[in-house]
């Protein structure tokens, strides 16, 4: 059986989802590094946002990289599978926004997990990294 999820029904989920793994969010600014560490309802650092200065971390035309971190990525994603990655990045950079008061214009994140041999036969889990800029409405 086949359903259809509209924008709004989309929306919805995904915000519940987003506030009840994170909750109210709290910051607190590294001046010093370049960067906001970004803090949920239990106080664990699950995102960071990196700021315009020279850090290598941050993505060429971006100011305000939120960079979520990879076990939460796997969590939603794993609780979540069916995401719309354009529209799932842009709900997480108005979830922060928000929450913090912060603007987001880039929004970093890990996707596509699977899990795959490694030479010696372990287990590992490869993934894709999303880059998308909310101004320019598309992928890095």
């Amino acid at each position: 059986m086949n359903y259809v999820v509209n924008k709004e029904q989309y929306d919805k989920v995904v915000f519940k989802l987003l506030y009840s793994l994170f909750g109210k969010l709290t910051y607190s600014e590294i001046e010093d590094r370049g960067y906001i560490e970004i803090f949920d309802k239990y106080g664990n650092n699950f995102s960071d946002i990196w700021l315009d200065d020279d850090s290598s971390a941050l993505t060429k035309g971006c100011k305000n990289e939120l960079s979520l971190r990879y076990n939460e990525s796997y969590e939603i994603f794993s609780f979540f599978p069916i995401v719309k990655k354009k529209r799932f990045a842009k709900l997480l950079a108005l979830y922060v926004e928000k929450n913090t008061g912060i603007k987001i214009d880039c929004v970093n994140y890990a996707t596509d997990f699977r899990t795959v041999k490694d030479d010696d036969g372990d287990d590992i889990v490869n993934h894709s990294s999303i880059i998308y800029s909310t101004k320019k409405k598309k992928f890095r």
